[in-house]
């Protein structure tokens, strides 16, 4: 009886044992068992080893290596936050394992364990995924393997540089070695990336530049990867069964893609079979048969990435070609010679020229009405173009870089019509500042007499600008530094690569706008305290980026001390409105460093001399009095090393003098003197009489009204006050405005400082600030400034801050999606050393900013 009591006892033990464990082997009933984890915390207490279904979702999910899990039938990890997937545990996947749509995925690393894959695996939309490593331990795959759109998974370097565990070289491993025996699907990932298993591991051969100038010679031509640096189609030899040809053995075109002394009449078939990197460009084209050559071939170019240039080539230019699709031209634009350009609508789509812009010798063309060009990088130029009666298509410029030369055209008339204005525009340009003042502008008549514009008056806008349509994702800013450096200092640069995408209504990658070689180092002062820093970009070489005048130096501001993530750009379009000389152009971004989300950022102009930007020429030992020089008010100057710098002798305000730099002697003593003359005619008994002869008035009063609108904590005469002396002008102009990230409300100053006023005074958006500032306060005795301030006052009031909610309203709802990732990553309850207060949420934020601005308004309006 005790015996089968002992083997009772046994059997009921081991089957109770079973039973907590939900089975007694490896076949457990996992059928039965679907789960989705959405946070960490269900990550991390997720106990079961073997399910039917298992779906891990949540972008608050970063570390699954913790993970228990050995065996499913059904695996899903997407959307999640995860930078490196490890799952070590992780033993066998038996119907799909599925990696979608984790927009930090950056490695797939550790999966040791894993050694059987019975059915599908689908890799997709993981834009940052360089490392697929993870499946090297595999013992056996079947089924199918697809990857595809990972826009930075690919190969560009051969086996044995980091064996095969770089980019797509574990597949082409686990094929060679037969591990993997089912289909493999390669698509839509890097654009350098293999579609096939045999290419993958291909060393590329080093890009050439060809010329063709023979049938014999295009069927001769076979690049690497069909992939050439330039291209060059040369003679008469050169026609569309050549270009057919060529089109077999090319598929990219790194560089320039150039057609001399052809006879091509088509370029459909050709142009829109070819990813063209560069620029395009057609000289001496004529065909002997007196045919135009088509542009149906530029179907799939929005943006031409380097010049455009037609040189005595009869393109057809219609407002029905493929042609008239094109928005952008990174470069130079040039039509020259030509007698096809002449159609409205030809250019309809343009509106970015990030180098010169020259319409020159088209004896056909009557205008470019229908055009809305609205940025021009570099020179205008519109000149010999006989038959040209009028300016229209010109009525949504905004910018203009550099010179403007119109001569020798047709009649063009003084004002002209309301939808062909004459020269009236050009005075226009001058007035809104779309021309710079230093702009040369060399214009004449049909006569070729010179043009005199003094006692003409501008013309009225009729065109107002067209409003963006902008995507639910700002562009992707993507910066990696040589050996996965951190950026820790503000005084080192570091070696790095900058991309610039655009992304579509889903976040996915669409178009790369920019790329480029660049440094990075820190920037700031309080801001580079925070958490979240700013970074300061120096690339290579000059370039535009998103329509921007060229330059290298570029900013990302990190806004992370404003909650709204909108007050530096709310200042700048403030500054636009009232028409200061310059300010920085800027847009919203999202910001990822090495792999890591860093979050909303706004990459905006760097403020230094330059073409585009400050626009002045530096004073050399030859020009100490004539010469240009930039300077800013910047209390910490010392403290920071500047070295040279110079305080005033009554009220003591470090100017730090910033251009020219390593300045002689006699050139230090001039721009002193010139400061501390300033400072002088301030503290005499009637400024009024001399200041303005020293001073730009407007520029002083504006910077003073737009800081004391914005109660900008650092506007008092304290931090980031930029001003600069133009060559052969005597006066000093303020300008531009910079750093209103602790503004417009966002401030409790520090009653203890110099030139503070109360904390309470200081929140509040009643009360004055600015004008406390000594220079300020001096001058508001004198009846003649107050006068000014109150005249100029009401104007901006009137004109320039109208519709600033709607502006608010309108940049939150572009960057609603970035900002609700920037703040999953920096809480926005989070006190900061200045907030006066924490609203709890964006949108709350947005309101309060909207609030504050209206009452300062009617404040100043009041009291002014």
């Amino acid at each position: 009886m005790k015996q089968h009591t002992k083997h009772f006892l046994f059997i009921y033990m081991l089957i109770m044992s079973c039973l907590s464990f939900y089975s007694c082997s490896d076949d457990e009933d996992k059928n039965a068992t679907s789960v989705v984890l959405k946070t960490q915390a269900e990550v991390d207490a997720f106990s079961q080893k073997n399910l039917h279904s298992l779906i891990i979702t949540g972008t608050n999910i970063t570390d699954l290596s913790k993970l228990n899990i050995h065996s499913v039938d059904l695996l899903t990890i997407r959307e999640t936050g995860v930078v490196d997937l490890q799952m070590e545990k992780l033993v066998s996947v038996n119907q799909e394992f599925t990696i979608q749509n984790n927009s930090k995925l950056q490695k797939i690393s550790n999966l040791s364990s894993l050694t059987d894959i019975s059915g599908e695996i689908k890799i997709s939309y993981n834009n940052l995924l360089t490392n697929i490593s993870g499946f090297l331990k595999l013992k056996k795959g079947t089924g199918t393997f697809t990857v595809s759109n990972n826009s930075s998974l690919g190969e560009d370097k051969k086996i044995g540089e980091e064996g095969y565990s770089y980019g797509l070289f574990p597949l082409k491993y686990l094929v060679e070695k037969e591990i993997f025996t089912g289909e493999v699907k390669l698509y839509n990932n890097h654009p350098d990336a293999a579609t096939t298993i045999e290419e993958i591991g291909e060393l590329y051969a080093p890009l050439e530049s060809f010329v063709v100038d023979s049938k014999e010679a295009a069927e001769q031509l076979n690049p690497g990867k069909k992939r050439v640096l330039n291209l060059t189609l040369k003679g008469s030899e050169i026609n569309d069964e050549v270009l057919s040809i060529i089109a077999e053995r090319i598929a990219t075109i790194k560089g320039d893609l150039l057609f001399e002394d052809t006879q091509i009449e088509n370029t459909k078939g050709f142009i829109d079979q070819l990813k063209c990197e560069g620029g395009i460009l057609f000289k001496n084209n004529n065909p002997t048969n007196g045919n135009v050559i088509s542009s149906s071939g530029f179907s799939n170019y929005s943006i031409i990435n380097g010049d455009f240039i037609v040189e005595n080539s009869n393109l057809s230019f219609n407002e029905n070609s493929d042609f008239s699709r094109v928005k952008e031209v990174k470069g130079d634009f040039i039509i020259s010679n030509t007698s096809t350009l002449k159609y409205s609508g030809a250019l309809a789509s343009l509106r970015t020229i990030g180098g010169d812009f020259i319409i020159k010798g088209c004896d056909q063309l009557i205008d470019l009405s229908g055009t809305r060009v609205q940025t021009i990088g570099g020179n205008l130029v519109y000149s010999e173009n006989a038959k040209l009666n009028g300016l229209s298509g010109f009525e949504s410029v905004q910018l203009i870089a550099g010179d403007v030369s119109i001569e020798k055209n047709g009649d063009i008339p003084i004002y002209g019509e309301v939808n062909q204005p004459g020269w009236c525009m050009i005075k226009a340009w001058m007035e809104l500042g779309i021309v710079k003042e230093k702009a040369k502008l060399s214009l004449s008549n049909i006569k070729g007499e010179k043009m005199d514009l003094s006692d003409i008056s501008p013309c009225e806008p009729n065109n107002p600008k067209e409003p963006e349509i902008y995507s639910n994702y700002v562009d992707l800013v993507t910066i990696n530094i040589e050996g996965g450096q951190e950026v820790v200092e503000k005084d080192r640069y570091l070696n790095a690569t900058v991309k610039v995408e655009r992304r579509d209504n889903d976040g996915k990658i669409v178009e790369v706008l920019f790329s480029a070689d660049t440094e990075i180092k820190g920037r700031g002062n309080s801001t580079w305290g925070a958490e979240k820093k700013p970074y300061r970009l120096k690339l290579n070489k000059s370039a535009s980026i998103k329509g921007m005048p060229k330059n290298k130096n570029w900013t990302l501001l990190a806004n992370h001390f404003d909650k709204t993530l909108l007050r530096n750009a709310l200042a700048f379009e403030i500054s636009e409105r009232m028409r200061f000389e310059y300010t920085p152009r800027s847009y919203p971004v999202d910001l990822v460093i090495n792999g890591e989300y860093k979050g909303s950022y706004t990459l905006t102009e760097h403020v230094r001399v330059g073409k585009g930007r400050v626009d002045i020429k530096e004073a050399d030992d030859s020009t100490i009095e004539t010469g240009g020089y930039f300077m800013e008010i910047d209390s910490r100057g010392i403290d920071k090393g500047e070295p040279q710098v110079y305080r005033t002798k009554k009220n003591g305000v470090l100017f730090v003098i910033k251009k020219p730099e390593d300045m002689s002697d006699k050139m230090r003593s001039y721009i002193e003197g010139r400061i501390q003359e300033m400072e002088d005619i301030i503290y005499s008994s009637n400024p009024m009489i001399e200041l303005p002869k020293k001073v730009d008035m407007k520029s002083f009063i504006d910077y003073y009204l737009l800081n004391e609108f914005a109660k900008n904590q650092d506007g008092n005469l304290r931090l980031s006050t930029f001003l600069y002396k133009k060559e052969n002008d005597d006066k000093i102009y303020f300008g531009p405005v910079w750093d209103y990230d602790i503004a417009f409300g966002n401030a409790k100053g520090d009653s203890n400082e110099p030139g503070f006023v109360s904390e309470e005074d200081f929140i509040s958006s009643k009360n004055w600030y600015v004008k406390e500032a000594a220079w300020y306060k001096l001058l508001f005795r004198q009846a003649e400034f107050r006068k000014l301030v109150r005249e100029r006052w009401a104007e901006i009031s009137r004109n320039n801050l109208q519709g600033l909610d709607r502006f608010i309203d309108s940049y939150a709802g572009r960057i609603e999606q970035s900002q609700k990732e920037n703040f999953r990553k920096w809480d926005i309850n989070q006190w900061h050393w200045n907030n006066p207060q924490v609203a709890g949420s964006f949108k709350g934020e947005v309101n309060y900013l909207k609030k504050w601005i209206s009452d300062r308004q009617n404040w100043l309006d009041i009291s002014f």
